[in-house]
């Protein structure tokens, strides 16, 4: 097995390309999750709202 440190370097571009796509998707996630919570935020106080007026 032989060691090119040329290799490492050529495939830098490689790894960040996948580093990058990691924090596209943990961003999509952590979006999907706020709206969820906004949603569901919504949700609670409409329902809430409809007990307390009976």
């Amino acid at each position: 097995m032989v060691f090119n440190p040329l290799n490492f370097v050529s495939n830098l571009y490689y790894m960040g390309v996948g580093m990058a796509c990691i924090l596209i998707v943990i961003g999509v996630i952590i979006a999907f999750v706020v709206a969820l919570q906004k949603i569901g935020d919504k949700l609670a106080e409409k329902k809430s709202g409809e007990e307390d007026a009976q």
